[in-house]
C-alpha cells in the first residue's frame, strides 16, 4: 500500500491531489505547479479551514494535452 503526503492511502482515482503529488505526476517541480497555477493553467482549489491546497485529477487530465508533432502536422497537410 502506498502512502500520499497527506498520510492517507493513496488510490490510484483521487478525486485530489496534493500539489507535490501534481508535481510528482508532471514530473516537474512543486514550484513549477505553483507557477502553472499562478498563470491560469490549471485550477486549484483550498480546503476550508486547511492550509493545503489540492487540484482535481479531472483538472489535470484536461491541462496535460499531447502536441501535434511535425509529423502529423505535415501528414494533415497533405492529405487536405
Amino acid at each position: 500500500m502506498t502512502i500520499n503526503t497527506t498520510g492517507m492511502p493513496a488510490t490510484d482515482g483521487s478525486a485530489y491531489l496534493t500539489l507535490t503529488e501534481t508535481a510528482d505526476e508532471l514530473r516537474v517541480s512543486l514550484r513549477t505547479v505553483r507557477r502553472i497555477i499562478a498563470a491560469g493553467h490549471l485550477p486549484a482549489f483550498r480546503l476550508a479551514g486547511h492550509r493545503g491546497v489540492r487540484v482535481r485529477r479531472a483538472d489535470l487530465d484536461q491541462a496535460v494535452r499531447p502536441i501535434p508533432s511535425a509529423a502529423v502536422a505535415h501528414d494533415r497537410r497533405v492529405m487536405s
